[in-house]
């Protein structure tokens, strides 16, 4: 993974840890399609560019989202996991939760309930 130094976003909070990146999305309410695209961008970005490929992404600040956000994380997961690397999903609580369950990504993600140990596991992870 390269330095994030030069990494900059105004939806994102990042914590790099040894291989793993901790994203904390910071816009509690997240409905713009601009918005959206922007943190699809950056999320792509980190992946792509910065060679991020062990990401614990902390959504506890988050309220609202709709199902496009939802599809950058499913876009991220597939493209991290084609790339042996892992997406964790932390702080899916309240409301969010609900819609998880409903849709049934509880069971697709890794969603561990800390951001901690989601660094743990993010940490240790490995495809076999």
């Amino acid at each position: 993974m390269t330095d994030l130094t030069g990494f900059q976003s105004k939806h994102l909070k990042l914590k790099q840890t040894g291989a793993c990146v901790q994203i904390a999305l910071c816009t509690p309410s997240i409905y713009e399609e601009e918005v959206i695209e922007q943190i699809g961008r950056d999320l792509n970005t980190l992946s792509d560019d910065f060679d991020c490929h062990r990401i614990v992404l902390d959504i506890k600040a988050v309220n609202l989202i709709t199902s496009s956000l939802i599809g950058k994380f499913v876009h991220l997961h597939k493209k991290l996991k084609s790339q042996g690397g892992v997406l964790v999903m932390c702080g899916v609580q309240g409301h969010l939760e609900t819609i998880f369950r409903a849709s049934n990504l509880l069971n697709y993600f890794h969603v561990i309930p800390t951001v901690e140990k989601g660094m743990e596991f993010a940490s240790c992870y490995s495809e076999t």
